[in-house]
Parts: C-alpha cells; structure tokens; sequence
C-alpha cells in the first residue's frame, strides 16, 4: 500500500457514517507529495464505531489534518520503536509521561504534540498515555487551549483505527477478555 492508501484507509474507517466521507480526496507518494481534503464540518455524533453524545468534540478537517501529518511522520521515519516513544519525553515539553502503549501509535503522537505545541505558547503537560479498551488516553493537568483538547479528542478517536503494534491501519479486535488495535498482520491468533 501506499501512503495514500493507508490514509485514506484510516479515515474511512475513522470517519465511517458520516456522508461527508465521500468529499475525501488524498493524493501523494511520499510524504513531500502527501495532501488531502475533506468537505469542512462536524460529523454526525456516530462515526467510525463510536458514539459522541453531545456531539463529537472535533470537527473532520482536525481528524483528516491529524491522520495526514501522522502519515507524513510515519513515511519519514522507518518502523516505529520503544526508543521512538520514549524519545517524545525528549522532544515534546508537555509529554512527561512514560508511554504505557506499544510504539506503533509514536507518530500519532508525535503528529499530536507537534501541532499543539504549533497552537501556541500552552501550559499543559501528561499526567498518563496509556491504551485503554483499545485506543489511546491521553490524561493531562494544564490546559492545551479548545484547539488542543481537539486534537487530543482526535488522536484518541483515530487510534482506534491504527495498528498499536506497527501503525499501519488497523481495526479493533478482542481475544480473551482484551481488547485491543491491530492490523490483519499483529492481529491475535486464537
């Protein structure tokens, strides 16, 4: 697959339901060559298997915007490591925390903290990164500002639909009382 392919991949999946989908358009080979759009606005409050009541706390260009600068981070770096998520404590100010998930999510991240730090001059900072029921929590003291709790709110949701494992795109699987995301390639065997 390419790289468009695997995001157009991971939104569909993020984004599934919400008629908009069908104004995606993602072009490119490498990540130089990568962009994307998308119709602006917000999602109907079920999308990609979840549901928001009170309505979904990001709109779908920050979900597009956020899977491509993922993408981009992933084609410019080679598989994901331990290393790659314990190097975002040194890279990142807010990230203060050990992440307590498996590297395939360090660009997600990475793409994540780069782009709040983007928004401005924020006092904020991790207090926990961890998988839970299969996706990504990010809990944090301070405040990231709206558009960081956005972004935030997005990277939880599309991590659900990235492999923990690789970070390819993934879907979320249950084997003997876990849950978990993975890609057809590091899905559990029974």
């Amino acid at each position: 697959m390419t790289i468009a392919d695997d995001m157009r991949t991971i939104v569909r999946a993020a984004l599934f339901g919400d008629p908009a989908l069908d104004s995606l358009g993602v072009v490119g080979n490498d990540a130089a060559s990568l962009v994307w759009s998308i119709t602006p606005g917000v999602p109907p409050n079920r999308i990609g298997g979840s549901d928001y009541t009170g309505g979904v706390p990001f709109s779908r260009e920050l979900l597009v915007e956020l899977v491509g600068r993922t993408m981009r981070h992933r084609a410019a770096g080679g598989a994901p490591t331990d290393e790659d998520l314990d190097r975002l404590r040194e890279i990142h100010p807010a990230c203060q925390s050990v992440c307590e998930c498996n590297a395939g999510w360090s660009d997600l991240l990475h793409s994540t903290f780069a782009w709040i730090e983007e928004t401005g001059d924020l006092v904020w900072r991790t207090e926990q990164i961890k998988e839970k029921w299969a996706g990504l929590r990010l809990y944090f003291s301070g405040d990231p500002g709206v558009l960081g709790r956005q972004i935030i709110d997005a990277a939880e949701h599309v991590s659900m639909h990235i492999c923990e494992t690789c970070g390819a795109p993934g879907r979320v699987r249950h084997r003997g009382g876990w849950w978990l995301t993975s890609c057809d390639q590091h899905a559990p065997i029974d």
